[in-house]
């Protein structure tokens, strides 16, 4: 499961369906449109880098990462990797590598659950849905890296 915490939700039918045919829409025109590249320089995007230099990934700042599912504002639930570092984490598309949104933890105006769902909203104005069954423990790192000052984080239960 390549070291990603968590065993999500499943996609349902429709949704593996669709995900197939993004991740061949997106293979298929990544290598049209493209070059293709060495073997060494098609790894994935996501994997947290050993060089100390790249500042958007490197391993000293890495906490931990989580395959979510995340629902779109078309309700279509969709495989993400969530990606915790220090100062930050990544909302990374599993199929593509691609990283989908950055976000500090100072972004955060508040977090809702209810069970595993969980909605981030963020102070301008975005909510990001997601599911996981490791949701106390991500919730655990937004708040031990949330960061102290004027504004506080609010949590709210919904059950």
């Amino acid at each position: 499961n390549n070291g990603i915490e968590g065993d999500p939700v499943e996609l349902g039918i429709v949704g593996q369906v669709l995900e197939n045919v993004e991740w061949f829409v997106s293979s298929l025109g990544s290598y049209i449109w493209t070059n293709p590249q060495p073997a060494e320089q098609n790894k994935s995007k996501y994997e947290v880098s050993n060089d100390e230099d790249d500042e958007s990934n490197n391993k000293k700042d890495f906490i931990k990462q989580f395959q979510v599912i995340q629902t779109n504002w078309y309700y279509r639930n969709q495989k993400r990797i969530l990606l915790f570092y220090k100062k930050k984490y990544l909302k990374i598309n599993p199929l593509t590598g691609v990283t989908r949104a950055i976000h500090n933890y100072g972004d955060i105006d508040k977090i809702d659950s209810y069970g595993s769902y969980f909605i981030i909203h963020y102070f301008d104005q975005k909510n990001d849905y997601f599911q996981s069954t490791e949701f106390e423990e991500i919730l655990k790192i937004i708040q031990e890296n949330y960061p102290k000052g004027d504004k506080e984080l609010i949590i709210n239960n919904l059950q």
